[in-house]
């Protein structure tokens, strides 16, 4: 399968890798104790949760790059942390990650290294810098979400900037 995709909020789809097979759709809805409903009324936590879990099976059963922007968008910090864990320890083969996240829960040296982080900081003018995390030299016992809030390994919004048009570098 290829393709997860939530329509409305009501439809499970998967695709077959090949043309010549028809789209399987299911109709999804929510039971909370005992009680059915539409899923579309469904919280946007649990909407995400079923549109990643295609990619997430693929990623570990099969060979595969997966990209996921906003990994964690509308899911809690501590079930973002735990889906990942469980991603990294059954991924399969050389499959490869990329998550953008915003969730410092996730920086973690319990579930990543300092070499697989990259920072993105966007500087007042527009541009964007990439860099990775490794660049600083964290130890292996240094909280790395503390120092990232900090401002320790740079990347972090200037909220204030925005809300007055300064400019920053």
């Amino acid at each position: 399968y290829s393709v997860c995709d939530l329509r409305e909020r009501r439809y499970l789809t998967f695709r077959k890798e090949t043309a010549d097979k028809p789209i399987v759709a299911y109709e999804l809805k929510g039971v909370h104790n005992g009680v059915s409903f539409p899923f579309k009324d469904e919280s946007a936590g649990t909407c995400r949760l079923v549109n990643l879990s295609a990619a997430l099976w693929l990623a570990m059963h099969r060979e595969i790059i997966l990209v996921a922007d906003e990994f964690d968008a509308f899911l809690h910090p501590l079930l973002a942390k735990r889906l990942l864990g469980e991603l990294l320890a059954h991924v399969h083969g050389h499959t490869q990650l990329l998550l953008a996240t915003h969730c410092t829960a996730l920086l973690t040296t319990d579930l990543i290294r300092p070499d697989e982080v990259w920072m993105v900081e966007k500087r007042g003018s527009g541009a964007t810098d990439l860099y990775p995390l490794a660049r600083f030299m964290p130890r292996a016992d240094k909280r790395l979400e503390k120092g990232y809030l900090a401002g320790v390994y740079g990347a972090v919004p200037i909220p204030g900037s925005f809300f007055r048009g300064e400019e920053t570098e």
